[in-house]
């Protein structure tokens, strides 16, 4: 085998190069002498949802972890698209918090915040980034300087 200066993935370009037996897993080639050839990609990468990460095994163990001793099979979709969900609504309102508080990064308390805004809080949480004298001063209403 010769070795190749260059690889193009000319499927994506121009998808008549390649010829009719080509698939996802094939790409066209560029040796050093010029020369065209189709090689095979050694890892297919396939299309998923970030939803999807989250897997059969996960979902199981946290039903598990909450006393279910049986899972369905449609239970697992039905699992995701409440987590997605739950998640949208939780980072939508952190989100909105930072964006308030000019911000471009989330912090822990804004998810604590966010949580509580939906009626969901979070006991035994404690934020480490403020003391106690600038916690008083913010439940009070007052702008904290730093």
């Amino acid at each position: 085998t010769r070795p190749f200066s260059a690889v193009f993935l000319l499927s994506r370009v121009e998808p008549s190069v390649l010829p009719s037996r080509a698939a996802p897993h094939l790409v066209m080639a560029i040796d050093t002498e010029g020369e065209e050839k189709l090689l095979k990609k050694r890892r297919v990468k396939r299309s998923r949802t970030v939803i999807q990460g989250i897997t059969r095994t996960s979902l199981r163990r946290l039903a598990r972890r909450g006393g279910v001793k049986f899972v369905s099979a449609a239970m697992y979709e039905r699992a995701r698209a409440q987590l997605h969900s739950f998640l949208e609504r939780v980072l939508g309102k952190a989100i909105a918090l930072a964006e308030h508080s000019r911000r471009r990064r989330i912090s822990s308390l804004d998810i604590t915040r966010a949580l509580e805004q939906l009626g969901q809080p979070l006991y035994g949480f404690v934020d480490a980034g403020f003391s106690e004298a600038e916690k008083e001063q913010e439940q009070k209403g007052r702008k904290i300087h730093k």
